[in-house]
């Protein structure tokens, strides 16, 4: 449950948000996840938000634990940023339950010339239908950064079927 619920905020996420909007491509939306690692553990994340100074990034509570500091990866044409350094900002996790989110916040004059991309997460009210595009990223098993691409089965309000679940960690 916990890994469907971050699959359906980052497909929110690829899904447009305004009337004429396009989807994003796989290779697009790659570049807004990254590994999140912390002293106890490593995970995935996505870069959702921006302000003047900061990029925010969704992750999963269970991943961030009570750690206040960490760092993220990002991967780019083929290549892996250094370890770029985050700050927590909310974490929340509670076991045998879909409570498991976290959001972190990371500086941006640490990008330089290869900032990530944002994907804002869908407006409320957003309409999640058969056969619309599903996108997850990740870093499956804490390892390099990788896509999957599927197709909505169903919506049963708390529960949306997919075709081809992606790996754990995606």
């Amino acid at each position: 449950m916990k890994k469907l619920l971050f699959a359906i905020a980052l497909t929110l996420g690829c899904m447009i948000n305004t009337a004429d909007a396009q989807p994003l491509t796989m290779d697009e939306a790659l570049d807004a996840v990254c590994r999140v690692n912390t002293n106890g553990a490593r995970g995935s994340g996505t870069v959702f938000q921006e302000d003047e100074d900061k990029y925010y990034v969704m992750t999963n509570g269970h991943v961030v634990g009570r750690a206040k500091r960490g760092h993220l990866e990002f991967f780019q044409d083929g290549y892996k940023s250094a370890m770029i350094p985050f700050k927590t900002e909310y974490s929340a996790y509670q076991e045998g339950t879909a409570l498991d989110l976290a959001i972190v916040s990371v500086k941006k004059k640490y990008f330089g010339r290869y900032p990530p991309r944002v994907i804002p997460l869908a407006p409320k009210g957003t309409k999640i239908e058969a056969n619309d595009l599903v996108i997850a990223g990740g870093c499956p098993s804490a390892q390099w950064a990788c896509i999957w691409e599927g197709r909505i089965l169903r919506n049963a309000g708390a529960v949306v079927s997919f075709s081809a679940a992606p790996i754990g960690g995606q």
